[in-house]
């Protein structure tokens, strides 16, 4: 983590859609926490639970 003027802590994220989860096979590695996203009915459902 970062210490940022503006902010206390700086958290770098990535932000992937749901079904990142599900591709075991991906060959990327991101070393980063995750931010995943699914699209519903009238908007988006945000998972951001690896981040508490």
């Amino acid at each position: 983590m970062k210490r940022n003027r503006w902010l206390h802590w700086v958290i770098p994220v990535s932000i992937k859609p749901h079904t990142y989860e599900v591709k075991a096979a991906l060959p990327e590695h991101i070393d980063v926490k995750i931010i995943t996203y699914r699209k519903i009915d009238d908007g988006i459902e945000v998972d951001y639970g690896d981040i508490l």
